[in-house]
């Protein structure tokens, strides 16, 4: 095991894609995800506003929607057929409709509507739209209720009891700081480092083969031999992940809620189960190129099928199917349980079960390679 660990670092000294793929790769990609996402809210999103009322209730409501700092109205417009060419060419995300005679419709107290169009196909973007439109709007029809209220009534407690009998509080069970840093971060880093795990892996393995030294390598034994070439990988990607986490909760100002080494552990485990992953595809063929392919197909779209932009309980059967076969989907439940909520370390049995359950892997690829050897 020793020295198949000696060669491997000779052999990763030796070759740039390897060396890469430990080193200067995962840290530009890690800095370039925390400068591209660091402001943590998402500001000044470009919507319209097509505004066939033209009254100085409708021009109030433009002014607050604009106040919103997740918002910005590039432009006001007095056709929805002007609106939608700009929302097809995708130069904005929504256009807000106020109808004709809202002004007048308010006054009667006839409950005039305001509609929005979103483009659904940027789901976490139009989930913020959504949410910025729906509270924008909704204190502003308090504040006009308000006024007709204290018209009426003409004491304020009276007017505001009127307009608003139930105070609320929403709290979101999940990114409790409301910040997308967080929210998003702690997911894309886990998952580039996935597509990592699994590229060099193969790279190593295929390169042993490609050259013909796998009988050398493995000559005083496939299971010893095969530890020694994985662990340098294995160490390195540990180091990676607990630096992650380490500056998450250590450098920017969350919170760490639960335990740090339930989080290393399922880390581990998600390398190792990564790696059986690559083997086995390699050893199914023993094929370099086809491999990575086959690795890239599978590691590349994880993001999508991991829960974290669109709930797992919505997802197809195709798509459940795909997250539970990805082994960052479990490991990501445990990160979140543990730095979000504190979960007890006996619930995160079933999880790390399921993280145990790709370790089988590593039994098949040893049976292939004797084969082969």
């Amino acid at each position: 095991m020793i020295d198949a660990f000696k060669l491997e670092l000779q052999e990763i000294k030796n070759s740039f894609f390897l060396l890469s793929l430990l080193t200067w790769i995962p840290l530009v990609s890690f800095l370039t995800i925390i400068f591209i996402f660091h402001d943590g809210v998402v500001k000044n999103l470009p919507i319209t506003v097509v505004d066939y009322d033209q009254s100085n209730i409708s021009r109030q409501i433009i002014t607050q929607i604009n106040a919103n700092q997740t918002l910005h109205v590039t432009k006001i417009q007095t056709s929805l057929k002007e609106a939608s060419v700009d929302i097809s060419a995708s130069k904005i995300y929504a256009t807000v409709v106020i109808p004709n005679h809202f002004k007048r419709d308010i006054l009667q107290k006839k409950e005039p509507q305001i509609t929005a169009f979103i483009n659904a196909q940027y789901l976490l973007i139009g989930k913020m739209i959504y949410s910025a439109l729906n509270t924008t709007l909704s204190q502003n029809s308090a504040n006009i209720d308000f006024v007709s209220n204290l018209n009426q009534n003409g004491q304020y407690s009276t007017a505001k009891n009127y307009t608003s009998p139930i105070n609320t509080q929403i709290t979101p069970f999940f990114n409790t700081y409301q910040n997308y840093f967080l929210f998003l971060v702690s997911a894309i880093i886990p998952t580039i480092l996935q597509i990592l795990i699994a590229l060099s892996i193969i790279i190593s393995i295929g390169k042993t083969f490609k050259e013909k030294k796998e009988k050398d390598f493995f000559k005083n034994g496939i299971v010893a031999s095969l530890i020694g070439k994985t662990l340098p990988y294995t160490l390195t990607y540990l180091a990676w992940g607990i630096l992650f986490i380490l500056y998450m909760y250590g450098f920017e100002p969350w919170k760490f809620q639960g335990s740090f080494a339930i989080t290393f552990l399922a880390m581990l485990l998600n390398i190792l189960a990564y790696q059986g992953v690559a083997l086995s595809f390699f050893v199914l063929s023993f094929h370099y190129v086809r491999t990575l392919s086959l690795a890239t197909i599978y590691t590349a779209p994880a993001f999508a099928f991991l829960g974290i932009t669109f709930p797992v309980n919505s997802m197809s059967k195709f798509a459940l199917i795909w997250h539970n076969l990805l082994p960052i989907s479990h490991y990501l439940k445990i990160q979140i349980a543990q730095a979000s909520y504190g979960v007890p370390v006996s619930e995160m049995v079933p999880l790390l079960v399921n993280l145990l359950m790709f370790l089988p892997l590593w039994i098949f690829v040893i049976f292939k390679l004797r084969q082969k050897i």
